[in-house]
């Protein structure tokens, strides 16, 4: 009865990993002891660190030790700490100890990261629910939002992030997260457990509430979120290409040298980020990746069409396979209408640009290659 079981919720910080805050398990007792089982331990120097994290192979590991030194991190950037007291008997407690304990011996302390289904946040709410007598029940306030709208609302602040992580989700982000899906996200899992109850159907007790008292151990702090200026923000930069694009299509003075240097340039733009999110697609273990109809536009292939437009010789293969990309480009489009993936609004003037660019060269190729004969279309000689 001297323990004292809390769940810590820690605010978000700047760094790209600390966006989506943090959560912590907290035991206390009489004697003063007071330990925190942290599930978000990673280590940069592990060989090929980045290489392993793309690919989503990134291990964590749980760390143990005194809250002082957690809290202190959080005190230093000054990020507002939560703790929730929780409502559990002598026996749920014992056997939380037992559980965490067991899951800290070095055979076991170390996990596959995995940022939507196993995280910092997930692992404490499964020992939790390990450690009941009888189930958790809450009502999410968060089960009708799709994993895109919930990540999308702690990184919207900052535009160049928003726009990298909403082009590397594919379709699978657009899933709603239903009743359980939100404890990802600590601040959510705080959330939804703040009225959570403890219901045991044996024994006919009434539900009790998972919560005893929520107050602050860190903070509360005053952060001001800084927003991307206009003039930095990739909307901007999109509809200056989109701009410089259709000058240079609609200019009645052309110069082969220019058309082809402004194509060549956005074609090899496309195709490394189409490389990059071909890669996450198929080849990573990260959530919510696959199924990327950025592809469509993105093309990993559009590193032939910026070599190509080079060459006299390739000119009837790079018409077919403009002709392919025009219908790529539109397919993108209407599936992006009726919403079957959801794509930041910065990067629909580059989709506009890719449309009118490659359609002009079709325009171009096919009068001089193509003739109408009275038996049909044919290529000229």
């Amino acid at each position: 009865d001297s323990v004292e079981v809390s769940l810590l919720s820690c605010e978000p910080g700047d760094a790209v990993y600390a966006r989506f805050g943090h959560t912590a398990l907290r035991i206390r007792d009489n004697s003063g002891r007071d330990m925190s089982y942290n599930y978000g331990i990673f280590d940069f120097r592990t060989d090929n660190f980045y290489w392993k994290f793309l690919r989503g192979h990134t291990d964590y590991l749980l760390g143990v030790y005194p809250t002082e030194y957690f809290l202190e991190e959080y005190r230093e950037r000054e990020s507002t700490v939560w703790e929730q007291v929780l409502n559990l008997t002598a026996a749920e407690k014992q056997k939380l100890i037992a559980l965490l304990n067991e899951n800290y011996q070095p055979e076991n302390r170390t996990y596959r990261y995995n940022f939507v289904f196993d995280n910092c946040a997930t692992r404490p709410k499964v020992m939790l629910q390990r450690a009941l007598s009888g189930e958790l029940s809450y009502q999410s306030a968060y089960s009708s939002e799709t994993y895109r709208q919930l990540i999308s609302g702690y990184i919207s602040n900052d535009a160049w992030l928003h726009l990298g992580i909403n082009l590397i989700f594919g379709a699978d982000a657009e899933q709603k997260a239903g009743q359980t899906g939100a404890a990802f996200l600590p601040l959510l899992l705080r959330d939804d457990l703040q009225n959570a109850k403890i219901e045991i159907s044996t024994d006919g007790a009434a539900p009790r509430p998972l919560v005893l008292n929520t107050h602050t151990v860190a903070g509360t702090f005053q952060k001001k979120i800084p927003e991307t200026p206009w003039w930095l923000h990739p909307l901007f930069f999109s509809l200056l290409w989109l701009g410089a694009g259709m000058v240079l299509t609609f200019r009645k003075h052309k110069t082969s040298l220019s058309s082809k240097s402004f194509d060549a340039v956005l074609y090899t733009f496309t195709a490394l980020a189409g490389l990059l999110i071909f890669m996450l697609s198929f080849f990573s273990e990260h959530p919510l990746v696959g199924s990327n109809w950025n592809l469509l536009w993105l093309n990993p292939l559009n590193l032939l069409p910026a070599v190509w437009i080079w060459k006299r010789k390739n000119r009837k293969i790079l018409l077919v396979y403009l002709v392919v990309s025009v219908c790529m480009v539109l397919m993108a489009l209407v599936l992006f209408a009726f919403r079957v993936q959801t794509v930041p609004l910065a990067v629909l003037p580059l989709i506009v640009l890719v449309l009118i660019r490659t359609t002009r060269r079709v325009l171009r190729l096919s009068k001089r290659l193509i003739v109408r004969t009275s038996k049909g279309w044919k290529w000229k000689n």
